[in-house]
């Protein structure tokens, strides 16, 4: 199981906002990311959306892409672990983003779903 993820990451002592996409074999994103917030208090995440799969290279796959897509843009002092997968975003690219994912995740629930199938069926 692994997940790719997408993070906002704000840093409340200049206001600055910007996102990070990730990739974690942890079942829960949170556990990768609240590192970010305990190594720098100044810096608060909310999760905007992970989409999961069984298969862990299409998940690197998937984060590959969005990091290509939407490569580094913007430079912060702090050395946060994923640093080089930062990028600030304009609201509308945002909601691009979720609307990807989501359909993302809709098609690797179907490919679930299709897989378990052929398994009761065998």
């Amino acid at each position: 199981m692994a997940k790719c993820y997408f993070v906002r990451l704000n840093n409340t002592a200049t206001g600055a906002q910007f996102y990070k996409f990730g990739y974690t074999g942890s079942w829960d994103v949170e556990d990768r990311v609240k590192r970010i917030a305990e190594d720098y208090p100044h810096i608060s995440y909310k999760i905007m959306k992970s989409v999961y799969h069984s298969d862990v290279d299409k998940v690197k796959k998937l984060e590959e892409y969005f990091l290509k897509k939407y490569p580094k843009n913007i430079w912060i002092n702090e050395k946060l672990s994923g640093v080089t997968e930062i990028v600030s975003l304009p609201s509308c690219e945002v909601s691009k983003v979720l609307k990807e994912m989501s359909y993302i995740s809709n098609r690797f629930y179907n490919e679930r779903k299709e897989e378990l199938a052929l398994e009761d069926a065998s």
